[in-house]
């Protein structure tokens, strides 16, 4: 959802809310894998198009993210990931290597990194990173990025990478699935903090209430009825279903549900 306007149109120029908003969505789903921040090159985002509050559509993502897109998660150190973000945000406009980040990473004016997920920024730090990939095999060459990861880094292969948009929309999926069984609703004592036995108490609550025959599973069929009860979208369904589905049988248990704590 688009909280607020924002633009891709000016993405080799200056930050821009549509990198970032992406960004976010990527750290986000990324964060149970322990990855600090996430970044990438203003020529991988293509739209150019201002948005204004409201749907953000699976047909907006595949014209931002118009590449396959493969991420890495690759450590480096808070220097190196500072002296990359002036060297590209200084250059020449267009600068199709101005780098953007997710919203977690605060940059003051001089675009100096302030924090990270709201901690002080430290260039001796050593942050995991999510970043396509091909910017660690030699597209678009930024320094001193390509040189500390040649000398520094074991790149994953591509094989180990996951495609950007399959990243966003697994994060995306989950928060509907928050929607649809009213996660915020779990946290019974108010504290701000969704313990393992509210997550369970809660997904109990909500299986009982979905599984009409009461087999034990969530079917297709009885998702559907409970998207349309709750005002969702019937064209998610399967995507939803592909998100948790772990054991591939169709169906959603209370404990493929458990991994919407993350």
């Amino acid at each position: 959802m688009v909280e607020s306007p924002m633009s891709s149109k000016k993405v080799r120029f200056e930050p821009s809310g549509v990198a970032s908003f992406l960004l976010t969505l990527v750290q986000r789903d990324l964060q149970k894998d322990g990855v600090d921040m996430a970044m990438v090159q203003g020529g991988f985002i293509r739209a150019k198009k201002d948005y204004q509050p409201g749907p953000f559509k699976m047909g907006d993502l595949f014209g931002e993210f118009a590449f396959e897109g493969p991420f890495a998660a690759i450590p480096l150190t808070g220097a190196i990931i500072q002296e990359s973000c002036l060297s590209t945000r200084n250059a020449p406009k267009p600068s199709p290597n101005f780098l953007h980040f997710d919203h977690g990473v605060v940059l003051d004016e001089e675009h100096k990194i302030v924090s990270i997920k709201g901690t002080a920024f430290d260039p001796e730090k050593l942050y995991n990173v999510a970043i396509y990939h091909h910017l660690l095999t030699g597209l678009n060459v930024i320094e001193p990025l390509m040189s500390y990861v040649t000398a520094n880094v074991k790149v994953p292969d591509l094989e180990q990478c996951r495609p950007v948009k399959d990243i966003v929309l697994e994060i995306c999926m989950k928060d509907e699935w928050r929607r649809l069984i009213g996660f915020s609703g779990f946290d019974a004592d108010g504290d701000g903090d969704v313990t393992a036995d509210e997550l369970k108490a809660g997904i109990d609550k909500v299986i009982g209430g979905m599984d009409k025959n009461g087999d034990g599973l969530v079917s297709r069929a009885e998702l559907e009825e409970h998207v349309t009860a709750m005002g969702g979208q019937l064209a998610l369904v399967e995507q939803l279903i592909k998100t948790i589905d772990t054991d591939g049988d169709g169906c959603i248990s209370k404990e493929e549900l458990l991994s919407l704590a993350y």
